[in-house]
């Protein structure tokens, strides 16, 4: 018995498909990447899987390393920054898992729900489209619903942070406040708030040609209008949920006074990282 693969279709199939892996993994994984380079990993991958057809690798064991390894590995590297073998496996494992998880949730809905009895009828390809993407709006409830629990379990607001500058590093105890909406003006780049005593020793001793300072201004409940000085540094770590986020060319805009009477916090981050819970 012979089967026809039309390549179009399969070539499709596979993008989609590969396209929504990417963008849970993305989730899950909170590199610095962008939609286009998840877009261009998963051409890549359909491509490379309709070499495997057109090919026809006689060699199971040869076709199974292609699929699960070269296209897995292409897929990853072209979708994500990955920085040394450690970040490579991470990525490269939370893919498989993903796909795990939306095959399970797709044969889920198709056999337990009806939907591959009665929604399009026939129709296979389009079925199969729904499906996927019903899929994806799951997982992806189920994934901020975990996280969410996750962030209220720890009852805490308050995360470990890194400031790295000019070769130097900080380390602070950081307060993500959902109501520091603070922005530079012109690029629109988010502003997180510092004590000044506190970042001191990571500014002082820098030349005036090495730092980049913006002027934000600024408008606090009951106060009159301000400007607040900024400074770009290259790079602000935080520790979220056992996750390192890494926020490159970070403006710190520097507070003559202090943010926390207790000494609870040394610097109050902007509401823009919410992206990563």
């Amino acid at each position: 018995m012979k089967y026809v693969v039309y390549i179009d279709v399969f070539f499709a199939i596979n993008f989609f498909m590969d396209f929504i892996i990417l963008l849970i993994a993305k989730k899950l994984l909170k590199p610095q990447t962008t939609i286009i380079r998840c877009f261009l990993a998963a051409l890549a991958g359909a491509a490379l899987s309709c070499i495997t057809i057109v090919k026809g690798f006689k060699n199971v064991v040869i076709q199974k390393i292609f699929t699960y390894g070269v296209i897995s590995s292409a897929m990853a590297v072209i979708g994500y920054p990955i920085k040394g073998w450690k970040a490579y496996i991470k990525c490269l494992s939370c893919i498989y898992a993903v796909t795990i998880v939306l095959a399970g949730t797709i044969n889920g809905l198709y056999y337990f729900t009806g939907v591959g009895q009665f929604i399009l009828r026939g129709i296979n390809f389009i079925r199969f489209i729904f499906i996927t993407t019903a899929s994806y709006f799951i997982t992806d409830f189920l994934i901020k619903y975990i996280k969410s629990r996750l962030v209220n379990t720890k009852g805490s607001d308050i995360y470990n942070v890194t400031l790295l500058f000019n070769n130097k590093s900080l380390k602070l105890k950081g307060l993500y406040d959902s109501g520091n909406s603070l922005a530079e003006p012109i690029g629109g780049q988010p502003v997180h708030i510092a004590e000044y005593d506190k970042v001191k020793p990571l500014i002082e001793g820098v030349s005036a040609d090495k730092t980049k300072i913006r002027l934000v201004p600024y408008k606090a409940l009951g106060t009159n209008m301000g400007i607040l000085r900024a400074i770009e540094i290259d790079m602000i770590r935080i520790e979220i949920a056992g996750e390192i986020i890494e926020i490159e060319k970070a403006l710190i805009g520097i507070y003559e006074g202090t943010l926390s009477g207790a000494g609870i916090y040394d610097i109050i981050l902007n509401r823009s990282i919410k992206k990563w819970f």
